[in-house]
């Protein structure tokens, strides 16, 4: 029965200082982060430009985008809330839409853990008239612990990465 109390404290111990270290390390990281994601999409700009901005669309193309619920619109800007796997809900606002060049979009979630936008640009790309895409994520990581899981466990382009991958793989359906 002693040997059950010890390993339990030990595993008590050791989740303390993993938590300790990850705090830590959390702190030591800036709240503020800017990264950038980029690629050349194989279509066109206009069928590159429909799949970022037809929102309700994207559930059928990017990967653990469940279902979109369209919200009232917010001082005249698409709004819309994204129901993701886990259970996990976020509401956006497309704050800016430059036609076939520029879309910021920001979340739009008080008091949120996390905050920031998204800025997706549309440049020729080496191959006309194939677009080079870059998509840039300008935000705030407000708990510690989420900063070093972001960054150094899950990776601060991952989502950037996978939604990169996801329009070049759409973009290139018929």
């Amino acid at each position: 029965m002693r040997w059950i109390k010890r390993i339990t404290l030990g595993l008590v111990v050791f989740l303390i200082l993993v938590f300790s270290v990850a705090w830590l390390r959390g702190n030591s990281l800036p709240v503020h982060h800017t990264t950038t994601v980029a690629g050349e999409v194989n279509a066109s700009p206009e069928k590159v430009w429909q799949l970022i901005t037809t929102v309700p669309a994207q559930t059928t193309w990017r990967t653990g985008l469940v279902s979109i619920e369209p919200l009232a619109a917010e001082a005249g800007k698409e709004h819309w809330r994204e129901h993701l796997a886990h259970n996990q809900t976020m509401d956006f606002v497309a704050d800016e839409t430059v036609p076939i060049t520029r879309r910021v979009v920001r979340l739009d979630l008080p008091d949120a853990s996390c905050t920031g936008s998204w800025i997706y640009e549309l440049t020729p790309g080496v191959t006309p008239p194939t677009p080079h895409v870059s998509i840039t994520e300008d935000g705030n990581i407000y708990p510690a612990i989420y900063r070093t899981l972001m960054n150094d466990v899950i990776g601060m382009k991952s989502n950037l990465n996978q939604y990169l991958t996801d329009l070049q793989k759409a973009a290139s359906r018929p």
